[in-house]
């Protein structure tokens, strides 16, 4: 089974406040608000958690076994963490 995939991983909204408006607030030089995601989303048709993941294919069990690959399996495998953070960069 083929792992083929496209994920928007990183992205970033920065907005940098006019330095007229600041101008009126005399100690703050410099002002921006950001909004940060990553893993927003993966576009694939793989079955398992993660198609960046270990495939289940040549690994051997505790017996020494092999275990059969190509079955779209994530062994041991966790899905993929989103994250979302909001800040504000004030520089004096």
């Amino acid at each position: 089974m083929q792992r083929n995939f496209i994920r928007l991983q990183d992205l970033t909204l920065t907005y940098n406040l006019p330095t007229v408006l600041l101008q009126r607030l005399k100690l703050v030089k410099a002002l921006s608000v950001y909004a940060n995601a990553q893993n927003l989303f993966t576009i694939t048709k793989w079955d398992g958690w993660d198609p960046e993941s270990n495939p289940s294919s040549g690994q051997r069990s505790s017996l020494g076994w092999r275990i059969p690959g190509g079955l779209g399996l994530d062994q041991n495998g966790y899905p993929v963490m989103k994250n979302y953070s909001l800040g504000i960069n004030v520089t004096f």
